[in-house]
């Protein structure tokens, strides 16, 4: 059985692509096609916004996600991964609010 690091990677990966779903639902009506779709469809949008930083987020997420099967991330070097991993969840959700704002679909919560 995976142990609580491993599995962590997996959890992030999951809540960024529950995001990223979203994004792409709301652009195509409909969710990505599958793992390698998403991952060009975040590295699309950070692209798109300027955001280096969260390109190279989306890089480690991957990499966090890949180590729950191939366990290729030495343990002290958890720590940033996890908030690399971390920084792309945060960046993904305020894009998809912002999105949801801009067609109306959600109000701001001081309205």
């Amino acid at each position: 059985m995976k142990g609580e690091l491993e599995k962590a990677g997996e959890f992030f990966w999951g809540a960024i692509s529950c995001y990223l779903n979203a994004l792409e639902f709301l652009d195509k009506g409909k969710a990505h096609g599958g793992h390698g779709e998403m991952v060009r469809m975040a590295k699309k949008i950070a692209g798109g916004i300027g955001n280096a930083r969260l390109l190279e987020a989306i890089k480690s997420a991957e990499k966090f996600h890949s180590n729950y099967y191939h366990s290729n991330i030495p343990e002290d070097e958890f720590p940033e991964y996890h908030e690399k991993a971390r920084y792309a969840f945060q960046e993904f959700g305020e894009i998809l609010k912002d999105e949801l704002l801009r067609r109306g679909i959600a109000s701001s919560p001081d309205s």
